[in-house]
């Protein structure tokens, strides 16, 4: 065997050589580009794929506002989205009050609050309810006062309320007075507002 090698005229043959090694060389580099450029494509498709799911969620959320922005504005005018409209149910309770004549109404509106998880029917998972607790001390001449005290309220002030309690009693002989007063009520109302989650939104942008 090594006579063999011994013999070969590696002169001759190593242009030829060289030529094979370049070849390979080249060979290797193209592969090389060749797996670069794929992993480079299968990024670009990668991201594209991304792009097009953003552009598709951004149409359907932009899709969804379109559908609803009516409604929230809506809502939000009539006081049920946003803070709580404090000043608002001051003047509307007065308003009803001096309207239906009810001389002897007062009030407590106490500090707003997070409707807390499960505290009643209202609460949302999702939804920050706000709640303002608001006490009623009332002297009525008869029930139906108290029902239109609640309907001019409904009516007039912005947002929503429930009645809690509301305890009527009647008044003792000796109490009453010239302005034909029967009743004295105790009532306990809740006003609710949700929250306006938009507000953070220009803040993520």
């Amino acid at each position: 065997m090594r006579e063999l090698l011994h013999g070969v005229v590696w002169r001759v043959h190593l242009p030829g050589l060289l030529r094979l090694l370049v070849t390979f060389a080249l060979l290797l580099a193209a592969l090389g580009y060749n797996l670069n450029v794929r992993s480079q494509l299968a990024d670009a498709e990668a991201q594209n794929r991304m792009q097009r799911d953003m552009v598709a969620q951004a149409v359907s959320a932009q899709a969804l506002l379109d559908e609803n922005l009516q409604d929230y504005h809506r809502l939000e005018a009539a006081g049920l989205i946003g803070d709580a409209r404090r000043l608002e149910w001051i003047e509307a309770f007065r308003g009803a009050a001096l309207e239906l004549e009810l001389r002897d109404a007062r009030f407590t509106l106490s500090e707003t609050r997070l409707l807390e998880e499960h505290e009643n029917a209202l609460w949302r998972y999702g939804l920050d309810f706000d709640v303002t607790p608001m006490r009623l001390d009332l002297q009525l001449a008869h029930e139906g006062d108290f029902y239109r005290l609640m309907e001019r309220l409904a009516a007039d002030a912005p947002g929503v309320f429930s009645v809690d309690t509301c305890k009527l009693d009647w008044l003792q002989e000796d109490a009453l007075n010239n302005s034909l007063t029967r009743l004295h009520g105790l009532c306990e109302l809740n006003w609710y507002t949700v929250a306006d989650v938009t507000r953070d939104w220009s803040g993520e942008q």
